[in-house]
């Protein structure tokens, strides 16, 4: 078959997975706010309590449809990329067989990988489930710091997301720099590390530990590793490993406006 001709057949194929992929997007918010809604509606007929109240039966059903729409949205850009992948092989000359017996065969494979990964990490890493948990955290629990395992003792930092400061703030400041030889960094930039907040933050898929983009591929240079710069971790990070962190852009987003507030309200004070 001619190249033009794969072109033309594997774009009909690929064609559908955008409006899937919309689907699911919808799916994941709607499930989210109705969750959101059912546990707002639930924390104002309960007693204020020292503990967490438990979540309800019917947020934990929503939960469970988020996972599977999580679970369809892998399988759906699994099986994309499968096809994307093919399509260039075929069009550059690269006999690969039985075409169906082939994608069948990538399929399997990255499907058995994937229920490996979600058996080890479950969805701790994913940013709709985030979402989801925080929402509803916030709303059965408005004045608690957000925690992924519901629990309000002890600490375990693979599951505290949070709203807390300290989460909130990159490892790398504008002092520790000096020890990297001289950076360029634009003026917006070092004004946010002087505050200490996250900007663009990244997340190490290794030693989960978060960092200012910016910051962490200055850090990196041209190196292909270095020990992570948060005290006390013995883990290396990469470029490669590090994965955009929207929750906790959005929280950021959040404390700097909070931050640009209160500076506001200081200068409206000072000038009374």
């Amino acid at each position: 078959m001619a190249a033009a001709a794969y072109a033309t057949k594997f774009g009909g194929l690929l064609r559908p997975y955008g409006d899937a992929a919309n689907n699911i997007g919808e799916g994941i918010y709607f499930s989210t706010e109705a969750a959101a809604d059912l546990e707002e509606s639930l924390a104002q007929l309960r007693p204020e309590t020292s503990t967490p109240p438990p979540q309800d039966d019917q947020t934990t059903s929503l939960e469970d449809s988020i996972t599977t729409y999580i679970d369809l949205a892998a399988a759906l850009n699994s099986q994309k990329e499968i096809l994307q992948s093919m399509k260039t092989r075929l069009m550059a000359g690269e006999d690969l067989g039985d075409i169906v017996r082939f994608f069948e065969k990538a399929v399997e494979e990255q499907t058995e990988a994937y229920k490996e990964k979600r058996k080890t990490e479950g969805y701790k890493d994913e940013d709709d489930y985030i979402k989801f948990k925080e929402k509803v955290w916030q709303k059965r629990c408005p004045n608690r710091p957000f925690r992924m395992d519901g629990e309000a003792e002890e600490e375990d930092d693979d599951l505290v997301i949070t709203t807390q400061q300290e989460s909130l703030i990159c490892p790398l400041s504008v002092s520790f720099f000096g020890a990297f030889g001289e950076l360029t960094l634009n003026t917006h930039f070092i004004e946010l590390l002087q505050q200490g907040i996250l900007d663009d933050p990244v997340t190490s898929k290794d030693c989960k530990h978060s960092y200012s983009r910016a910051a962490i591929v200055a850090f990196l240079g041209h190196a292909p590793y270095k020990e992570c710069p948060v005290a006390g971790c013995r883990k290396y990070v990469r470029l490669s490993d590090l994965k955009k962190n929207r929750n906790l852009a959005r929280l950021a987003a959040k404390r700097r406006a909070e931050e640009e507030d209160d500076d506001d309200e200081e200068e409206y004070t000072m000038v009374e």
